[in-house]
């Protein structure tokens, strides 16, 4: 039975490789490649051959034409034996690929299939720096440049980038043309002016037509956030309710937030089906620079009753600061308990045997 091969269908396999399936009656071959090729990456090509009655001879091809439009290739004869696979690798250099092409010869019979293929022109990896996330106006903007090649070694020195900034509306604000790197290192500055375009700003690279950015941002000057906390004491009772609750505010830099806070106390409302009578809060407005200490009677102030169950109380703390009016708040609890007496049972033993002693410990 005489064996030939028909072309069927280009699909994508894992990693955006192309497929190429041909076949007649029984017999079947694959070839599996990367769809996208880069300049200096070694290229794979993977075929094998199903229910072939006989050893095949295939002829891969890959070409195109460079920058300079001039044709370039490179093939490879392949022997498969039937059930095998066979994989080769093909070292490509800055071409503009563009298609893979496979012959194959059995008993007289040649097929040529094809398909195309997306070429990369990504030789380099740039990184961009810069020495802080966001900028005021009239601030030094500083970055700099890193190119290295795909075995990370810098590029060469002789060969120069183009940088251009851009502001929030897409508009160029500066360029710099033909710019020689260091070691693959290039650094640039400049000063943003009293009144710019407020936004994401981007710095622009071009190295030998390939681009690459990295955004920053210029924001009008903003107060550092502060934190606020409370400190109270862990528990306390209801025949010694006095308690001492110290609220402080900082800046995240250490520095004192001025301004004021208002302090509001409340019980904490249990569990219940049944409609119990509102509680009372506490709420008073004080001056704080930092910290300040706010003393409170809990049974007095929020008009509780002796109860044998513990309770939860709330503390919650706004504090406005005096020269923008920013707000932050927090919240902490505490427990009012019957007695200041706090009784544990250690566990000893998770089992009674009749007749035995047991031992409990308190």
């Amino acid at each position: 039975m005489s064996t030939c091969f028909r072309f069927i269908s280009l699909f994508v396999v894992s990693c955006l490789c192309t497929s190429v399936f041909c076949q007649r009656n029984s017999a079947i071959y694959t070839v599996v490649a990367p769809s996208k090729l880069r300049p200096d990456i070694v290229y794979h090509v993977s075929i094998t051959v199903h229910d072939a009655p006989s050893p095949v001879d295939f002829n891969v091809q890959i070409f195109g034409t460079n920058e300079d439009r001039i044709p370039v290739s490179v093939s490879k004869d392949l022997h498969l034996d039937p059930k095998l696979n066979l994989k080769s690798a093909f070292q490509l250099f800055d071409w503009n690929l563009v298609t893979i092409l496979g012959n194959n010869w059995t008993r007289g019979i040649t097929v040529r299939n094809s398909t195309k293929l997306t070429f990369e022109h990504k030789s380099y990896s740039v990184f961009i720096q810069t020495d802080r996330p966001v900028y005021k106006p009239g601030q030094l903007v500083q970055f700099r440049v890193i190119v290295v090649n795909p075995y990370l070694q810098p590029r060469s020195s002789q060969f120069p980038i183009d940088l251009l900034v851009k502001d929030g509306h897409g508009n160029s604000i500066r360029e710099w043309k033909e710019v020689y790197t260091t070691n693959g290192v290039a650094s640039v500055d400049f000063i943003l002016a009293d009144r710019p375009v407020l936004g994401d700003w981007a710095v622009h690279v071009n190295v030998e037509g390939q681009k690459f950015h990295k955004n920053f941002s210029v924001a009008e000057f903003i107060m550092p956030t502060y934190e606020v906390h409370i400190d109270l004491p862990t528990y306390t009772t209801y025949n010694n309710s006095d308690v001492e609750a110290t609220i402080t505010a900082m800046y995240s830099y250490g520095k004192a937030v001025k301004g004021e806070v208002t302090l509001t106390v409340a019980p904490r409302t249990r569990y219940n089906k049944l409609n119990v009578r509102p509680y009372e809060s506490f709420q008073t407005k004080v001056r704080i620079d930092g910290s300040v200490t706010v003393y409170l009677n809990l049974l007095k102030d929020l008009s509780l009753r002796t109860d044998f169950f513990k309770r939860e109380i709330e503390f919650f703390a706004l504090v406005e600061e005096e020269e923008t009016g920013h707000k932050y708040n927090t919240t902490n609890t505490m427990w009012i308990y019957d007695k200041g007496i706090k009784i544990d049972l250690i566990r000893t033993s998770e089992t009674f045997k009749p007749g035995l002693k047991y031992t409990a410990f308190v």
